[in-house]
């Protein structure tokens, strides 16, 4: 039988209106090896979510302090934080939905013509918009 792994290994997430798949009960079930290779793990409010592709280490991430969502934007690691190498913790390649971006009074061919272009100024790939949402979603490589 596994030994669930130590409370100090779970990710720490305290912020209101933030949930994470899988959720806190799940990760608390698991072991160490098992908090090295979560896929596809997630973290989500009001404003996006953030789907860290593939298989993520996520032993003892502090996500109220590494990661926020706000209103039109994402931010992993702020500056001021200790940003681990490309690949490893939360600094790899992840798909990004972003709430309630509409747009006033342009296109939906202008929209996306605009979004491709912010995308690719942040050296990020256009997924899709949906219009009647208000969604956008796009993918980094890292952050």
């Amino acid at each position: 039988m596994k030994k669930p792994a130590s409370s100090k290994l779970i990710p720490k997430l305290n912020r209101k209106n933030y949930t994470i798949t899988p959720n806190l009960t799940i990760l608390s079930a698991m072991d160490e090896d098992e908090l090295e290779v979560v896929h596809d793990f997630t973290i989500e409010n009001e404003y996006g979510k953030i789907i860290f592709e593939g298989t993520t280490n996520v032993k003892g991430l502090d996500l109220d302090e590494i990661v926020t969502i706000e209103n039109k934007q994402v931010l992993v690691y702020p500056e001021g934080s200790a940003m681990p190498p490309i690949g490893k913790g939360l600094n790899k390649a992840a798909i990004i939905h972003l709430y309630h971006c509409f747009p006033a009074n342009k296109s939906k061919e202008d929209v996306q013509r605009r979004l491709e272009r912010v995308a690719k100024k942040q050296s990020a790939v256009h997924i899709d918009y949906n219009e009647e949402q208000g969604t956008w979603i796009f993918r980094v490589n890292h952050f």
